[in-house]
């Protein structure tokens, strides 16, 4: 493969010892467009390729290889059924975060097969097991160049939550890092063998806050995806208390 020059490519050749981006290996094959009666896309636990990787909070690669997307496990629930909350919007580009351009934080990725994301777009990249936030800035030779983006921002939604409080039955008054406060009525989440006992009230006041996952939890390690409480949250306030 040619390098471009650099007016063809501000950022730098195409670096010589660039390998192709991992082979995206699918953890739960899904349609993604299936929805159970939570509202989440669905599959049967015995489908995925490691049954012992689900658990909630667990992140895994759902979809095809054709169209994987980055997907947190929510629940599996007692007929078995894994769900799960997608992850960002739009595709997950598999890419070794490692493997960077002459610019510190690009890294190179291949184009996926759906095609080439927008320039200038927020998109996911790496593998299940270690994935950022990246930002198109260049597409060349088949190649993508993604710049690491900070996640811990509003604009993608993952933002630590900091301090938590029971309001009143389910409902709970969340405290974000970027100064967000916000309630949520959780119980539509308190389902299955790992969610149902912390129904019980007695349970439900031991709420806590996890700050390596950014997130609540309870007894068991039961939680909720961060992202999925921003968004269901009703914001009552933009700067708050800090924990």
């Amino acid at each position: 493969m040619s390098d471009p020059s650099e007016d063809e490519n501000p950022l730098g050749p195409v670096p010589a010892a660039t390998q192709p981006s991992p082979q995206v290996v699918i953890d739960l094959p899904l349609d993604i467009q299936s929805s159970s009666e939570r509202g989440l896309p669905w599959a049967f636990a015995d489908e995925a390729l490691d049954r012992g990787r689900l658990r909630p909070g667990a992140y895994l690669v759902a979809g095809d290889a054709s169209e994987p997307v980055l997907v947190r496990v929510v629940e599996v629930d007692a007929d078995d059924r894994v769900h799960v909350w997608p992850v960002g919007r739009g595709p997950f580009i598999p890419a070794d975060l490692n493997l960077e351009s002459d610019e510190p934080g690009v890294v190179w990725a291949s184009v996926p097969p759906t095609g080439a994301p927008a320039v200038g777009a927020l998109v996911l990249a790496g593998t299940a097991v270690a994935w950022a936030w990246t930002r198109v800035q260049a597409v060349r030779e088949g190649l993508l160049l993604l710049e690491l983006v900070n996640t811990s921002t509003a604009e993608n939604g993952f933002v630590d939550i900091t301090s938590a409080e029971v309001v009143d039955g389910y409902v709970v008054r969340l405290w974000w890092a970027d100064g967000a406060i916000g309630e949520v009525d959780v119980e539509p989440y308190l389902t299955g063998a790992a969610g149902t006992p912390i129904r019980d009230p007695s349970v439900f006041a031991q709420l806590t806050v996890d700050p390596d996952a950014g997130t609540v939890v309870w007894p068991g390690g039961f939680d909720i995806s961060p992202a999925l409480l921003r968004r269901a949250a009703t914001l009552t306030a933009e700067q708050g208390r800090q924990a």
